[in-house]
C-alpha cells in the first residue's frame, strides 16, 4: 500500500483493491471452511488478517487511498448447507438460493433467486456489512450473465443505512460499469455529472452542444431480460433513451432536479480541450483524449427498435433523473 501511495497515487491511481482470497475457504475442493457471520455473509479470515480489514481501510484512507474488495455474486454454499437465517426476515439461505445458478469458473457460491422473498434483504446485508468496514469499492464478479442480481446489488446500494457517518460505496460490475453513492439518513447521489452540474460556472467543450441520448438503467435491465427470452437473438440494438438532448441540456436537467437555476456556461474550444486531455489523462481516467472525441461526436439513434422490445418508449431523461 505504501508503494502505491508513493509510486501511483500521484498519477491518479487511488483504488487499492484486494482480490479473491480474503475470505477463501480452507478446503477449496469441498467449498467448506469459510468464515461466515451467523447470517451467511463472508468475513475476513483471521488467519490472514488477525487485526481485521478495518485497520487496513483506515490506513488506506489516512494515506489518501480508497480500499476495495472482490466479491462473488450469490450466497456461499456453506451458508445454504447450514441454512443460516437472513436478518430481519423469517427466511433462510435455502429459501433464496438458486442451486442451478453457479459461476462456471468458481463454484463456491450459489446464485440468489431474486423472485424469492428474502433475496433482496440478503443482498442489502452483504453490501451493508462490507460498507460498514469502511470499504469504498466492491467488485461483484460473474454479474453480466445474471441481470436480476445486477439490479439487486444496485438496489442494495440505494437502500443501505449507516448511523453516524456517510459511507461511499462504489459497486463495480464485471463489465466495468459503476454506481457511486453516499448515504446518511437518506440517499445523496454523488456522480461526476452532478459535481460538474453543481459548479457556479460550468466549462463545457464547444459549449455543450453535443447531442446525447441517455437511457435509464431500469430500461437497460428490462431490455436485457427481454432479449434473453426473445425468439430472435441475433440482432444489433442501439440502446438509447427516448430522445436526444444536448450535453448542456442534460446538465440543466440535473440542476433543475436539485432545485438550482439554469447553468452559466463557459464554452471551451474543442481543440484546446483535446490538447489539454493529453496531459489530464495522467490525473483522471475520465479526462482521456478518446473520451473527449466520443463526447464531441455525440451519440444518438432511433429509439423505435428498443421501444418495440420494451413494448413502450424508453423513459425520458428528466423523469428518469427525478426518479433516481
Amino acid at each position: 500500500m505504501d508503494v502505491m501511495v508513493e509510486k501511483y497515487l500521484p498519477f491518479g491511481y487511488e483504488y487499492f483493491v484486494m482480490d479473491a482470497g480474503w475470505y477463501s475457504p480452507m478446503n477449496p475442493e469441498k467449498h467448506q471452511g469459510l468464515e461466515l457471520e451467523s447470517f451467511g455473509v463472508c468475513v475476513v479470515r483471521q488467519a490472514y488478517f488477525p487485526n481485521g480489514i478495518k485497520v487496513l481501510t483506515d490506513y488506506a484512507h489516512k494515506k489518501g487511498l480508497k480500499f476495495g474488495v472482490w466479491l462473488m455474486r450469490g450466497i456461499p454454499r456453506q451458508a445454504v448447507e447450514e441454512n443460516l437465517p437472513i436478518p430481519g426476515t423469517p427466511y433462510f439461505a435455502r429459501d433464496i438460493a438458486d442451486t442451478n445458478s453457479v459461476c462456471v469458473w468458481s463454484r463456491s457460491n450459489y446464485g440468489v433467486d431474486m423472485t424469492k422473498p428474502g433475496a433482496q434483504p440478503y443482498c442489502n446485508v452483504v453490501i451493508n456489512a462490507l460498507a460498514g468496514l469502511g470499504i469504498d469499492s466492491i467488485k461483484v464478479d460473474d454479474m453480466v450473465p445474471n441481470p436480476r442480481e445486477i439490479v439487486a446489488i444496485a438496489r442494495a446500494t440505494e437502500e443501505g443505512r449507516f448511523e453516524g457517518q456517510i459511507i461511499p460505496v462504489q459497486v463495480t460490475l464485471e463489465d466495468g460499469s459503476t454506481e457511486l453513492v453516499t448515504r446518511d439518513e437518506g440517499i445523496r447521489w454523488d456522480t461526476s455529472l452532478e459535481k460538474l452540474a453543481s459548479l457556479p460556472v460550468i466549462p463545457l467543450v464547444s459549449g455543450g452542444r453535443q447531442l446525447l441520448q441517455p437511457v435509464h438503467i431500469d430500461d437497460v435491465v428490462e431490455l436485457v431480460l427481454a432479449c434473453l427470452t426473445a425468439a430472435h437473438t441475433r440482432i444489433t440494438l442501439d440502446v438509447v433513451g427516448e430522445k436526444p438532448v444536448s450535453f448542456r441540456e442534460w446538465l440543466d436537467i440535473i440542476r433543475r432536479t436539485a432545485g438550482r437555476c439554469e447553468a452559466r456556461v463557459l464554452p471551451v474550444p474543442y481543440a484546446l480541450c483535446l490538447a489539454f486531455s493529453y496531459i489530464s489523462r495522467y490525473f483522471s481516467p475520465l479526462l482521456q483524449p478518446d473520451n473527449l472525441r466520443m463526447l464531441q461526436a455525440g451519440n444518438t439513434a432511433d429509439p423505435a427498435p428498443v421501444a418495440a422490445i420494451l413494448g413502450r418508449m424508453p423513459e425520458d431523461i428528466e423523469t428518469g433523473w427525478k426518479r433516481r
